[in-house]
């Protein structure tokens, strides 16, 4: 794991990494010890009992997506395929500040790396229309992108892209090393 932690070259963004992942680990491992120690305490042992336990004990690592933290890897690549659909619409009430509409998208990329292997990879983007903190970008084909251990949304690689935030999306100036939307360090898109 610790070679996955590496691979991500801002420290801001692998020490929020880590402490997702030490969050996660906590969850799921307190949730087990609970169930366990109820075991213990109740001597319950028939089979359907101790079987109920088990499957108790499987299920943050599922809820959580547990599993997703060692089939993740650092990887970047070309978008050779960006589809995407608009699912959902909310408006906000009233006409103030503040108001306005937020469409979620769901984005469906195909990536092919360098070594020629394809990746596929499904976002879902919120597209802030009016006075939203940010406008998460949409990928399109031909952009070169990077994916990071540990984070959800992917680096526009290239002098001319704007820094993209790999925490909540946002599309920030370049230049730019703090997300203006959440806050969270950006990664430099030239290296």
């Amino acid at each position: 794991m610790s070679g996955k932690f590496a691979s991500i070259p801002n420290a801001y963004v692998r020490s929020r990494v880590r402490r997702r992942f030490i969050k996660d680990t906590v969850i799921c491992v307190g949730f087990d010890s609970v169930l366990i120690a109820l075991t213990i305490l109740t001597r319950s042992y028939s089979p359907g009992y101790l079987t109920f336990i088990a499957i108790l004990c499987i299920a943050p690592y599922l809820c959580c997506h547990y599993i997703k933290w060692f089939r993740d890897v650092t990887f970047e690549g070309e978008i050779i395929e960006a589809k995407y659909r608009e699912y959902m619409t909310l408006r906000s009430a009233g006409g103030g500040p503040g108001s306005g509409s937020v469409s979620i998208f769901e984005q469906d990329l195909k990536i092919r790396s360098p070594d020629g292997k394809i990746r596929l990879v499904k976002l879902d983007i919120r597209d802030y229309d009016k006075s939203g903190k940010y406008f998460a970008p949409i990928y399109a084909e031909g952009d070169r992108v990077r994916h990071y251990y540990g984070t959800k949304f992917l680096q526009k690689l290239g002098e001319d892209k704007a820094p993209v935030c790999v925490f909540c999306g946002a599309q920030n100036l370049c230049g730019d090393t703090v997300c203006g939307a959440c806050g969270a360090g950006l990664i430099d898109n030239t290296k």
